[in-house]
Parts: structure tokens; sequence; C-alpha cells
């Protein structure tokens, strides 16, 4: 997600923001109902929740602001309220479980890499000493 403010970025990026992280919301809902997991398991994956929550949430008030505050921030913890609605009302089997637990595992890292931003390939170049003239490994 950009930084910048509001001006830099547009309703429809806005949304966008808000209906990927509602849905991701809604399937932390889900699992908290649906996944098995022991008292232990159940208290790492509520505090990785929760921080990631509160990263998200940060980084969408500093891009959308205002937008953000009065109804984006709603809309999440709806969903996540409509997604344990949906793992009360349904059954899925345990290999779908799973499959969701691994998308959900994999967004949440794909968004802290966003949010931490990944070093450019010449600043990994840099940090390893290779460059197109030293003839080293990846020039």
């Amino acid at each position: 997600m950009a930084r910048g403010g509001e001006a830099a970025t547009g309703p429809g990026v806005f949304w966008l923001h808000i209906a990927s992280l509602a849905a991701s919301s809604a399937l932390v809902g889900y699992l908290l109902h649906r996944e098995v997991m022991t008292t232990s398991a159940l208290a790492c994956f509520t505090v990785a929740m929760a921080l990631h929550f509160f990263v998200t949430d940060y980084s969408l008030n500093e891009d959308h602001q205002e937008r953000y505050r009065s109804i984006g921030r709603w809309l999440r913890a709806a969903a996540v309220l409509l997604g344990l609605g949906a793992g009360v009302a349904t059954e899925i089997s345990d290999a779908a479980v799973a499959v969701l637990t691994a998308f959900l595992a994999g967004r949440v890292i794909l968004d802290v890499l966003d949010l931490v931003g990944l070093p450019s390939l010449a600043a990994t170049r840099q940090c390893f000493g290779h460059s197109r003239t030293s003839g080293g490994v990846g020039s």
C-alpha cells in the first residue's frame, strides 16, 4: 500500500483495499470457529491476527484517512463477525480448512512484505558485494 495520504489514493483504490482486507478478515472469523486448535495455538493465532489487524489498520488509516476512519474499519470489523457466522452455519472438509488457513497465512506474509518493502535488486547486489563489473554470482 502506497504511503502519501488520501490525495494519493482515489475511491477505487480505497474500495479495493477494503474489499480484499474484509475478505481476509472474514476468513479469520471463519477459521476461528472452524480450526481445531489447542489453547496455546489459539493464543498464538489470536496474537498474530491482532498484530496483523493493528498494522494494516494503521496503514489504511495513513493511506485513506477519513474515508477509512468513517466506514472502512467498521466494514472490516463486521467482516470478522460475518466470517464467524459463516463458520457456525456451514461445514467444510478438513482439507478445505487447511487450504483456507494456508491462503490466510500467505495473505498475511504478502501484507507484511508490502508494508516493510522489499529491497531493490541494486541494493541487494550492493549488500552482498556483487555488481555487474565484479564478476560475482548474479552479475
